[in-house]
């Protein structure tokens, strides 16, 4: 069995990059808490969550593109990837 340095160190930046995106998330959340209290109205609760999908997404790739986890060819190649039958 033969170790894959490139595989365990992308895998390494893309949990940094998790991690990265998980404080941001926790930071955030303490502006859209009240908008996701049980008695907000339904309107504020799914703009306060989608608000907080768009920053984790926003978040995650640029930290995942800037430190080396992730490149544009590797998201081609998965783009372009058939499913297996």
């Amino acid at each position: 069995m033969t170790w894959e340095w490139a595989l365990a160190r992308r895998t390494v930046l893309l949990l940094v990059s998790t991690g990265i995106m998980s404080a941001a998330l926790i930071y955030a959340l303490r502006y859209a808490g009240p908008w996701l209290t049980p008695d907000a109205l339904l309107v504020h609760q799914v703009a306060a969550l989608a608000c907080l999908l768009v920053l984790a997404m926003v978040v995650y790739f640029a930290s995942a593109f800037l430190i080396g986890g992730a490149d544009i060819g590797m998201l081609r190649r998965n783009i372009k990837r058939k499913p297996k039958t």
